[in-house]
């Protein structure tokens, strides 16, 4: 029989020599890297630099990787686990993978993350999706959109800003918060799109659609350690919030699900009055069509999280500044009143005329960087970036907040300055560093009904009411990093003009 010291003795040694075999395997690790690719931080066995992101840099993720890239450069590696990830944090990088070599870096490592996997079983829906899967989810909503038109879009929109106005007219100067307004209307744009209906916030259902696609924006999205780690889910805590989560996501595509079956009844040849009118037209006429009623679900599910918190964030950071730089502001209005006056709403054809107003408007998404990582690319073949390998399905991620702010590209770039995207002339003038909804083929699909949103919320609203910040008030534009930049919380005063 062992006596008890002998046991300790016998397990402390063991311990020590699975330590060492542990610190031996890590030092290999980490040494043994292919060459040529990127440089970066040493990391860790099993856990590779997750950790690094945590602490101090937690909700301020974006300082780590800057410090990363004036360390190593524009292009780096980390390893979350042991899947290596390769950041590019300026244009030139971003342009030479996802346009140049568009064909190698089109796809997204959907497998290598545990989250989007799981969630892939059940439709992969647009987003994550890949191959024909991908092109067909695409082409729906590319279709959906333009049989819709700009001029529905417009409508649908204008009904939200309405709202808002109402909103800002019956504060009587109080001040506000105004995001939540803006993110309620731009989600009821998108259920209009979707499914032909405008969430009632009054309704249990379309309050839960509501705070379901809120709560994804709360996490870590795609660079949450869970998706490396996904044994992390059975920590306590975790396990619980992620059963709430899918639990809430199933019960909206369930609620996704019962519009399809009503507008199954309500279907005619001719009327594509949304979204799932399109879908149900081409399950008749396309056989062995791609896409099914659950994978629609996703679908409609990627669409509000990339349509609706993203769209109301961008005008939030847009009043934001506004109320930091009332003379900026002034000039928008001065614009407005000169070429559209008081008598009528600022519409979408408007915005030609009105290039002080859009320049402001990009130097906003520049700024505020509303979504200041890409979503993930992965390139399905060893591939060279600035002469740097980056192997064969290595995460790949455009880092838009850095290009954005890139010191060698923008002179003085955390200067509010509209005039940058100026000519000589007063004519917007594009900037190729400049990339709020991607570049290459994976582009944002709703790029224009997002533009559309932004510039009619912001105009229409900057037309009725001068804006301004509680006196006193400390305002930062740091903003809190996640899968979403947002604004620091600030209150808002709206009076009329």
């Amino acid at each position: 029989m062992v006596s008890i010291p002998e046991f300790f003795s016998t397990s402390l040694t063991s311990g020590l020599i699975a330590l060492a075999i542990v610190l031996v395997i890590g030092y290999v690790f980490l040494f043994w890297e292919r060459s040529g690719i990127p440089p970066g931080p040493p990391f860790w066995p099993v856990v590779g630099n997750i950790f690094n992101m945590r602490g101090k840099y937690f909700g301020r993720r974006h300082v780590y990787l800057e410090e990363m890239k004036a360390k190593y450069g524009p292009v780096f590696r980390i390893y979350l686990g042991n899947q290596l990830t390769v950041f590019l944090n300026d244009q030139t990088s971003i342009k030479e993978a996802i346009v140049d070599q568009k064909d190698v870096f089109i796809a997204r490592p959907t497998e290598k993350l545990w989250g989007y996997k799981m969630s892939a079983l059940e439709g992969p829906g647009l987003a994550m999706a890949n191959g024909e899967d991908w092109k067909a989810a695409r082409s729906l909503v590319v279709q959906a959109f333009h049989e819709i038109g700009s001029t529905s879009f417009e409508e649908i929109i204008r009904d939200e800003i309405k709202d808002i106005i109402a909103l800002l007219s019956t504060s009587s100067g109080d001040a506000i918060r105004i995001r939540n307004a803006l993110i309620k209307a731009t989600t009821s744009v998108i259920g209009r799109v979707s499914f032909g209906s405008r969430l009632d916030y009054s309704k249990e259902i379309d309050m839960h659609i509501f705070n379901t696609v809120r709560a994804l924006f709360k996490g870590e999205g795609s660079m949450s350690p869970i998706h490396t780690l996904p044994f992390l889910r059975f920590l306590p805590g975790i396990e619980g919030k992620l059963e709430d989560q899918n639990e809430d996501v199933a019960e909206t595509r369930q609620e996704f699900s019962r519009y399809i079956d009503e507008h199954k009844k309500k279907l005619t040849e001719h009327a594509s009055r949304d979204l799932i009118d399109v879908f149900l037209k081409k399950t008749k006429t396309t056989k062995n069509y791609l896409i099914d009623e659950q994978n629609l679900t996703r679908i409609i599910l990627d669409l509000f999280a990339a349509g609706s918190i993203a769209n109301g964030n961008v005008v939030d950071w847009a009043f934001l500044y506004m109320i930091l730089q009332p003379n900026i502001q002034k000039k928008c209005q001065d614009e407005i009143d000169r070429v559209v006056g008081s008598k009528r709403m600022v519409r979408w054809s408007d915005k030609p005329n009105l290039p002080y107003l859009e320049a402001t408007l990009m130097e906003a998404y520049r700024l505020g960087n509303n979504a200041p990582l890409s979503i993930f690319h992965m390139n399905t073949k060893d591939a060279y970036v600035k002469g740097y390998l980056i192997p064969k399905e290595s995460i790949v991620i455009p880092n838009v907040l850095s290009c954005h702010l890139d010191q060698t590209t923008w002179n003085d770039p955390l200067a509010f300055r509209p005039e940058r995207f100026l000519d000589e002339s007063g004519k917007i003038k594009p900037h190729p560093a400049f990339m709020p909804f991607m570049i290459g083929p994976r582009f944002c699909v709703g790029e224009t009904l997002g533009q559309m949103q932004i510039f009619l919320m912001f105009s229409n609203i900057l037309q009725i009411f001068v804006l301004s910040k509680e006196v006193g008030a400390k305002l930062t534009t740091e903003g809190t990093y996640g899968i979403n930049m947002e604004t620091s919380p600030y209150l808002i005063h709206a009076k009329r003009r």
